[in-house]
């Protein structure tokens, strides 16, 4: 029986926009034995993912570690609350696009509006 030292539990965390590009998705999945692994995408400008693919990125997450030979933490994390978890991270990062989009969008509109200090 393998004997479990200094084991964390699995944590998902979303990386903070890549090089400042607000276009890529990013997150870190830590795992058990210490070790990460990170997942990361680009969209264009007006698209968002969607959250299925969570099922996709953590799948490939899985064929990493098998590749790595690294069963114990393929054993102890329960990849179902990962695929949750990177869902949920997709939501917020989509509704975070969403609202910059509004926000650029909204500022563009007042930038084409008149000065009314040059128009008298």
């Amino acid at each position: 029986m393998t004997q479990l030292i200094n084991r964390q539990p699995c944590r998902v965390a979303r990386a903070e926009e890549v090089g400042d590009d607000p276009n890529v998705f990013g997150c870190v999945i830590f795992l058990p034995g210490g070790g990460a692994k990170s997942i990361a995408t680009r969209t264009q400008d007006t698209e968002y993912l969607a959250p299925q693919l969570a099922k996709d990125y953590v799948t490939a997450v899985v064929d990493s570690l098998l590749k790595d030979r690294n069963e114990a933490d393929i054993r102890e994390v329960n990849w179902v609350s990962v695929i949750s978890a990177v869902q949920y991270l997709i939501v917020e990062w989509n509704r975070a696009k969403r609202d910059r989009l509004e926000r650029d969008a909204m500022l563009d509109k007042i930038a084409q509006l008149p000065n009314p200090e040059t128009t008298h």
